[in-house]
């Protein structure tokens, strides 16, 4: 290439100048110092790292579940006994008290849903204890059991004098019949106590999880 002429006079292209292998290349200085030409592991990579949180269960860890639904369901069946208490009353709380102790055995987090399943297991445990109860009464002390039981359905059928509903009465005063009754209304206790038990649950896990949200 000519100095001062880019373009090359016969063809008119453009020259080039290019350094021939001779020529020894200028290389940019190296670091004085190794580690300023990685940066370091300190700088990329945070002191320390968050704590992950704990997921939450799957679902009911049965051997916590377990005792606490048994003591729930045993204070249950002993607090039925208390005059002029309210069951209904006795049996959500002693589904959301299920939970509570379920929380305290476990110190895991509780759904509503879990905590129903909970509070039901109580109501289940509570209904065994009085169903077993209920056998002994009937079984040492049962004369006195469906005495009363049949002056109950005396009274009820007292201003009836509709033929049908005396020859349900009879019925019902054979020793058969009074078994049907008792079964009957223990399947009918059956039913509320587990339907108390695991709303009673639901919202005691309901409860814990926004106390627990506040701290």
């Amino acid at each position: 290439m000519e100095d001062g002429r880019p373009f090359c006079p016969n063809c008119n292209a453009p020259q080039i100048k290019v350094r021939g292998l001779g020529g020894q290349a200028e290389l940019p200085p190296l670091p004085e110092r190794p580690d300023e030409i990685l940066p370091s592991a300190e700088s990329v990579l945070p002191r320390s790292w968050p704590a992950q949180p704990v997921p939450p269960p799957l679902g009911v860890q049965w051997p916590q579940a377990l005792p606490s639904a048994a003591i729930a369901g045993f204070l249950l069946a002993m607090a039925m006994a208390v005059p002029f208490a309210t069951p209904f009353l006795l049996m959500v709380a002693t589904g959301g008290f299920a939970v509570a102790l379920y929380v305290r055995r476990s110190a895991l987090p509780v759904s509503p849903r879990m905590g129903a399943r909970v509070g039901l297991l109580g109501g289940l445990f509570s209904w065994m204890i009085m169903a077993a109860v209920l056998a002994m009464e009937i079984a040492f002390g049962g004369g006195h059991l469906i005495g009363m039981l049949r002056d109950a359905l005396q009274q009820q059928f007292a201003g009836n004098s509709d033929p049908r509903a005396q020859e349900v009465l009879e019925k019902l005063n054979t020793p058969g019949g009074m078994t049907v009754l008792v079964a009957a209304g223990m399947l009918i206790f059956l039913i509320v106590v587990l339907i108390a038990g695991a709303a009673g649950g639901a919202i005691g896990a309901s409860l814990l999880g926004k106390s627990k949200r506040k701290e």
